[in-house]
């Protein structure tokens, strides 16, 4: 009604926003009756809030509204795609509003999940360091990223329409007036070959390598890797290299070294570490120790205050630190610790 009592309710209100037994429990009562007493409850329970907003805007305008809320219903969020609109008695004059009201919480994920996609989908596109084109059924061009571009040096807007071949200056492409896929080497052109394979059967073709005579490069024939396999396979070289250097260090040299969580998990040690601590290997250490640091200091409460030294600190953190051995005996070790950093820079 005009003053916000429930003066009709179907029962899906009840069980789903009011939180009572009936529709005859919902008569005469607010939203902010069912709301105040889930809270009292301990839930956080929050609607009605816009509705009363859009219930004086509905009386104002003497207009229906459509609109959607967020609401909390005992510690769930739900969004609803409500109506509401004027209810007048047989006189004309009116006596509050009527309104409907629907679920569409995982539409809205769904939605929300959809647009997550499409953006990550299209910075891959045009961030991708290998040349990328969207073809339609004809083989000709929808959109082409950043590489693709560069290699046909063409812009977004020349580029759409054209089929592969003209797109990136195949000179092949002018073998023939109907252009790319009709000259006398087409037939054999591998690249023309998996598009339309892909097209016809759905399949994908991965690391296919394709020599393409361009027009915009001065030699007679070019090979152009849209992915530079041999970089890769010396990146992957080098790192394999770099990582065995890093073990041998690692396990090799004099100092006791670790990497460990900032909440005082030992994630590895090496042999000078574990024998530092009367430990025959890193293993025994880890096993003993149930992978927590803590066990290691002489006084365990000492070890908050120098991770939030390490935590506040953009560079290498040194101190030096009482330590507890297997035996129980101590010793003082000079503790040098820097941050490993994750994603955004969030230390690890």
């Amino acid at each position: 009604d005009l003053n916000g009592r429930y003066i009709l309710a179907n029962q899906a209100i009840c069980d789903k926003l009011l939180m009572c037994s009936s529709p005859d429990a919902a008569m005469g009562k607010t939203d902010g009756f069912f709301a105040g007493r889930e809270r009292a409850a301990g839930y956080r329970h929050a609607f009605g809030a816009k509705w009363a907003d859009t219930d004086a805007a509905v009386r104002k305008s003497n207009a229906a509204l459509r609109y959607v809320e967020e609401v909390w219903v005992r510690d769930r969020a739900i969004v609803l795609d409500v109506h509401q609109a004027p209810f007048f008695n047989e006189k004309g004059e009116m006596i509050g509003t009527v309104g409907c009201a629907r679920d569409v919480t995982r539409e809205k994920e769904i939605e929300t999940a959809l647009r997550k996609s499409q953006s990550e989908l299209a910075a891959v596109f045009e961030n991708a360091p290998v040349a990328i084109v969207l073809v339609d059924a004809q083989t000709r061009v929808c959109r082409a990223n950043r590489v693709a571009l560069a290699i046909s040096g063409r812009c977004q807007e020349e580029i759409i329409g054209l089929t592969g071949g003209e797109a990136l200056g195949c000179r092949n492409a002018q073998d023939d007036p109907r252009g790319c896929g009709y000259g006398p080497n087409c037939e054999t052109c591998s690249v023309r070959a998996i598009v339309e394979d892909t097209l016809h059967t759905g399949q994908a073709h991965h690391e296919v390598e394709a020599a393409l005579p361009l027009g915009n490069l001065k030699s007679e024939m070019a090979v152009v890797c849209l992915q530079d396999i041999t970089q890769r396979k010396k990146a992957q070289e080098a790192l394999k290299e770099s990582e065995e250097r890093y073990r041998r260090m690692f396990e090799d040299t004099v100092l006791g070294l670790f990497q460990g969580t900032v909440d005082g998990e030992l994630l590895t040690v090496n042999p000078a570490f574990a024998r530092m601590f009367g430990y025959d290997t890193p293993e025994d250490l880890l096993s003993s120790l149930g992978s927590s640091a803590l066990e290691l200091y002489a006084n365990p409460a000492d070890r908050p205050a120098k991770i939030q030294l390490v935590l506040a600190s953009e560079n290498p953190t040194e101190t030096e630190i009482h330590y507890r051995q297997k035996d129980g005996s101590t010793f003082w070790g000079q503790f040098r610790v820097w941050k490993v950093r994750g994603e955004k820079g969030r230390p690890l």
